[in-house]
């Protein structure tokens, strides 16, 4: 008896075969250890390039104290320092620069934030003051409110929104009968929206009326600022009909 049988041989296209060469080689490579990534160190290498001053090429002279940066750093954090450092101003063709109307230690704690992100140049006002058993914004927070201000009057000068907002709360935790018509004066001044609106809010909903008016004579609101007074009218009428 005769058989005859057709042998058909299928012979896989190249690409197929380079599919599986390239699939071989990847779980050659998965099964091989893998070296270990570590964190960023950006902010620590910033953090030491401003406690250091190695390559500083701008000099600040704030209140009698020489303070060095670096120009393309502080200009990109603050639309301010980019204006006077890089645009059409005397002092984008100075090394240095004169700094009127802010603290040193304030223009210092700008600075160190614009490195580094550092917001927790102080603590708490609230928290100092229950601390040292102050109460009313009148105890032994009043150190750390007053250089929480400083450092806001520098940011407010100087654009930088994020460590303002920072500032405002913090403030605001702050608030008591005893400041509270000084902090809304100084949110007047220095164009703080947040700190204002929980001043005007604070007084409006206050129960110690009585000691509040006092307060509020010191602070000169009512000769000079006699609006915010007829705001606060108007928003405690509010606030008590609800």
């Amino acid at each position: 008896m005769l058989v005859e049988c057709t042998v058909t041989v299928v012979v896989p296209p190249p690409e197929s075969a380079a599919a599986a060469g390239e699939s071989g080689r990847a779980a050659q490579l998965a099964a091989q250890p893998t070296a270990a990534v570590p964190p960023s160190d950006m902010m620590d290498q910033l953090r030491d390039m401003y406690a250091s001053g190695h390559g500083t090429d701008v000099t600040f002279s704030v209140g009698g104290e020489l303070l060095r940066a670096h120009r393309i750093i502080v200009a990109m954090r603050s639309p301010v320092f980019r204006a006077e450092l890089y645009e059409e101003m005397a002092e984008s063709r100075a090394h240095r620069v004169e700094v009127h109307g802010v603290r040193p230690d304030a223009f210092k704690a700008l600075l160190r934030y614009i490195y580094t992100d550092d917001d927790t140049f102080t603590t708490s006002p609230a928290a100092a003051a229950a601390a040292s058993g102050g109460e009313d914004g009148d105890g032994g927070g009043e150190a750390t409110t007053t250089a929480i201000q400083d450092v806001l009057v520098a940011v407010d000068r100087y654009g930088v929104e994020r460590l303002k907002l920072i500032c405002e709360h913090r403030l605001r935790e702050a608030l008591g009968v005893g400041n509270v018509a000084r902090m809304l004066a100084f949110a007047e001044d220095h164009h703080c929206a947040v700190l204002r609106e929980a001043c005007i809010r604070f007084i409006a909903t206050c129960d110690r009326m009585g000691d509040l008016v006092a307060t509020l004579g010191d602070a000169q609101l009512v000769s000079t600022r006699p609006l915010i007074l007829i705001e606060v009218l108007e928003k405690s009428h509010k606030f008590r009909s609800v």
